[in-house]
């Protein structure tokens, strides 16, 4: 604020919206206390600044119709790095009975509905037993999510390294994968776009992703194999769709 008041200009860069991602990170109560003292927080920070960054359009109109004014509004999306995520020429060799390999990379966290993909990954894998799927994170949910696989019996097919790692060390291990997974678990928020699914994308790895509204804003079928909100069962259809369709798996990375 002293800054401010002396003539320096304040640029607020938001990346998530404070009241949603706080009613989903703790179960706040819609309209409640809580969640209108985050809104009259966030509704000072927004006035205070100067120029407000928005990550993608969605959030951009979130904004917009919380009272900032659209001269205040930019969007500079989330983008993977090109020098650390460069794009690969061809999908890994797949030789006959030989692991189709799957990968999530990111914070393990309920939110994310990585809960729901290794219960999908497991419906998938009673069907299609040559699925390996490698999971590079940690999170408050990384334990539990252990505990999931250990009960379904997934050891040999799912592993979990449980920790957090740096971009160089994601760059490198997701590059052998055949495509990657992009959970979700609540619109709530209605302003996420994953950006392991950006990520995925530069390298050329195809994805099967949960149709959430920002997902859908920014992706069609034709790009991603995209899955009902909340539907494990779909969720795990489009698993081997794309497992068992190397013709699919290249469309998709080329659109």
């Amino acid at each position: 604020a002293i800054p401010r008041l002396t003539g320096a200009k304040l640029i607020l860069d938001m990346h998530d919206l404070l009241p949603e991602l706080y009613a989903l990170k703790f179960g706040l109560t819609r309209g409640g206390w809580a969640e209108r003292a985050l809104r009259l927080t966030q509704r000072a920070a927004t006035t205070l600044a100067d120029r407000v960054i928005a990550v993608h359009r969605p959030q951009y109109e979130l904004l917009l119709d919380s009272g900032v004014p659209a001269r205040k509004l930019t969007i500079v999306m989330n983008a993977a790095d090109p020098e650390v995520f460069p794009t690969r020429k061809k999908e890994p060799r797949l030789k006959e009975g030989a692991p189709i390999r799957v990968v999530y990379h990111g914070t393990l966290l309920q939110r994310y509905g990585v809960d729901d993909m290794v219960d999908a990954f497991a419906l998938a894998h009673s069907e299609e037993p040559r699925l390996q799927l490698t999971i590079h994170g940690g999170g408050d949910h990384a334990e539990a999510l252990i505990e999931r696989v250990k009960q379904a019996g997934l050891q040999d097919a799912v592993q979990i390294d449980g920790q957090h790692n740096s971009l160089d060390e994601v760059a490198k291990a997701i590059r052998g994968a055949h495509f990657g997974l992009v959970p979700g678990r609540d619109d709530h928020e209605d302003s996420v776009l994953p950006t392991k699914m950006l990520e995925y994308l530069a390298v050329g790895i195809p994805t099967v992703a949960v149709k959430t509204r920002t997902v859908g804003r920014y992706f069609d079928e034709t790009q991603s194999e995209l899955c009902p909100l909340g539907d494990v069962s779909a969720f795990a259809q489009a698993i081997l769709r794309v497992a068992n369709d190397k013709a699919r798996r290249k469309e998709m990375v080329q659109n």
